[in-house]
């Protein structure tokens, strides 16, 4: 009995660390994007209702303690400096409690992160989008309001497959796509 109790107890433990510390699995969680307000690092309100429909939006949840979603959230910048003027917005949800939240500010700040940063200190947001509260955890919305693609963890390789779909959907958006379905479509 103990050996099983301890091979149960390994299994179940890789399953946790494997959902929340950088496993990679893409998913299907499509639909129309809820709206949400939260608060910025700055201190500003930023409501996503203002921008959806109008362009491409990644969003991306994290914590201040999770080393795999810094990474990503720096490829995450160099593209959204690049992509930004042809309708691209990428959005930090932190997961922080309010024990790490001013952490937050202060990676956003170290690493020059230029997109919005907000704070879902009650996991509203994440309740919506993220329920297991993965992190990191990405979701893409299409520029009519869709969430068509998500995606748990960030390993090597992730960051090509996340950019050719985000280039994928801005193509869409501005009509030189041929076949934007890419042969996986929507979401996956």
């Amino acid at each position: 009995m103990s050996r099983l109790c301890t091979v149960v107890f390994g299994v179940l433990s890789l399953a946790f660390v494997g959902a929340h510390c950088g496993a990679a699995q893409g998913g299907a969680s499509t639909g129309p994007a809820p709206d949400f307000s939260l608060r910025t690092t700055t201190g500003e309100s930023f409501r996503l209702g203002d921008h959806l429909e109008r362009e491409v939006i990644v969003l991306t949840f994290w914590t201040s303690f999770c080393p795999s979603c810094r990474t990503e959230l720096t490829n995450f910048d160099g593209l959204y400096q690049e992509l930004r003027d042809e309708g691209l917005l990428v959005v930090a949800v932190a997961l922080d409690s309010p024990d790490t939240v001013s952490d937050v500010r202060t990676i956003a700040e170290r690493l020059g992160f230029t997109f919005p940063v907000v704070l879902d200190e009650e996991s509203t947001v994440a309740g919506l989008y993220n329920p297991r509260g993965a992190t990191p955890f990405t979701v893409l919305i299409d520029r009519e309001g869709r969430r068509v693609w998500s995606h748990e963890g960030f390993v090597a390789g992730d960051a090509e497959d996340i950019e050719a779909r985000i280039r994928e959907l801005l193509a869409e958006g501005s009509g030189e796509a041929g076949d934007a379905s890419g042969g996986g479509g929507g979401a996956q």
